[in-house]
């Protein structure tokens, strides 16, 4: 007699959303790996290879945290790292409006991409590599503006801080 199939449960949409997260995060760690590799590679074709292959893990990733997003409309953690995946490929305005979606939603991982944000602006200020300097300039603007808003408004997103009324 055949034993009876045990069929897995059918994953929530949170589930699936976590899963397409953590792909997305293996993606982006990739990438941040060839990135690093590339900064101290001398051959001008190791470098530039090591940088395709970036490329190809931060548009991978994407992927991965766009379909996340799409299980999970407000799953902000998706949100922020599919944001850092867009400075990888220099999609300025994709961050601005990840940031100002998680500004809104999840003030921590707004600040955490906020950091980002500013670690990249430092970086492409040292070596452009292919960006705008006049576009590096602007978002460093927007960045330094966003970082002053968020200073004035901190108390507003946390409901422990104290009361200035």
């Amino acid at each position: 007699m055949p034993s009876p199939q045990t069929h897995a449960p059918t994953p929530s949409p949170e589930q699936e959303a976590i899963e397409y997260y953590n792909d997305g995060v293996f993606s982006r760690d990739k990438a941040d790996k060839y990135e690093a590799e590339s900064a101290t590679e001398t051959e001008a074709a190791k470098k530039t290879n090591l940088l395709e292959k970036s490329k190809s893990a931060h548009e991978s990733s994407i992927k991965k945290y766009t379909k996340a997003v799409a299980l999970e409309a407000n799953y902000t953690p998706a949100i922020e790292y599919r944001a850092e995946a867009y400075l990888g490929l220099d999609k300025l305005d994709e961050v601005k409006s990840a940031y100002m979606t998680l500004f809104s939603a999840d003030r921590k991982r707004a600040d955490e991409l906020a950091s980002a944000m500013q670690k990249y602006v430092e970086r492409k200020q040292a070596d452009p590599a292919g960006v705008d300097p006049a576009a590096i300039q602007d978002f460093g603007k927007w960045v330094a503006e966003r970082k002053q808003l968020a200073s004035q408004t901190s108390s507003l997103a946390d409901p422990n801080a104290p009361s200035r009324w």
